[in-house]
């Protein structure tokens, strides 16, 4: 009898003593109850027993999966591939999904986000949580949000005063680069990091006008930074070779819109 993935529904007996093998924390009270709340259950099932389970609350088009576990004997097996991919494929209505791995026992963590890592899932900001986009999403990029204004100044010192003095914003960090003997800050409006400041020696003027001077680029925070160049590529747009912010260990690139305005793409992860 070969792997199925089912949808439980009624637990069996059988199941239920399955179940307490998988969650040995948990018990059937407790499922009847999320059941009630909206909780779908799925498992893997191989010669009419649970080899491993997970739950999915669906919200829309998101999809919530929690508790993901497989019995020990059966992990090298490729029973939890088969499980999160027959849970995904069958609920093509959602478009985004988020594995929490809370319940995951401390010591399994690193092997639970290496593979999460493998099945296309990435850490957010939230602790213990991993997010994927579906495929057709993924063919989509996804700005969330504009992550920073740099700003070049003629005069480091006065512009830095101008800032922060006069306007009133945070200065966060401050780091000087000794090889291009050049400053960075970092400002924040309202505890939001949003302006880089840099110096240079003798900056060029910006030649196009009225917006001579002061403007450099934009910054736009994606999840997925490989799959935004991927996109972009698509478009015939080209992005430089990723770097790595020394400050942040995060990555980002750079394209130009039609113009040559330089617009950045930085990572969240």
């Amino acid at each position: 009898m070969k792997l199925t993935i089912v949808k439980l529904a009624d637990f069996t007996e059988q199941q239920q003593i399955d179940l307490q093998k998988i969650w040995k924390n948990q018990n059937p009270i407790q499922w009847k109850l999320e059941q009630q709340q909206n909780i779908l259950f799925y498992a893997a099932r191989f010669n009419d027993r649970l080899l491993g389970a997970a739950k999915v609350n669906r919200e829309n088009e998101k999809g919530y999966i929690t508790d993901f576990c497989i019995r020990e004997v059966t992990r090298r097996r490729g029973v939890g591939s088969y499980l999160l991919q027959q849970i995904c494929s069958s609920n093509p209505e959602v478009t985004r999904w988020s594995f929490s791995i809370e319940n995951t026992p401390e010591d399994q963590r690193n092997i639970m986000s290496d593979f999460l890592t493998a099945s296309n899932f990435t850490p957010t900001e939230k602790a213990l949580c991993y997010i994927r986009n579906s495929a057709e999403n993924r063919d989509k990029i996804q700005l969330n949000a504009i992550h920073h204004v740099a700003i070049i100044a003629s005069d480091y010192e006065k512009s830095k005063s101008f800032y922060c003095d006069i306007l009133g914003l945070t200065l966060l960090s401050e780091h000087y680069r000794q090889h291009n003997d050049s400053w960075k800050a970092d400002l924040a409006i309202n505890g939001n990091y949003q302006i880089e400041l840099f110096s240079f020696p003798n900056p060029p003027s910006r030649p196009s006008y009225p917006e001579a001077s002061g403007l450099r680029h934009l910054a736009f925070s994606v999840d997925n930074l490989d799959d935004s160049i991927y996109y972009l590529a698509q478009q015939n747009i080209i992005c430089e070779t990723p770097r790595i912010d020394p400050y942040t260990q995060k990555r980002f690139t750079f394209f130009a819109d039609p113009d040559g305005l330089p617009i950045e793409l930085y990572s969240k992860k």
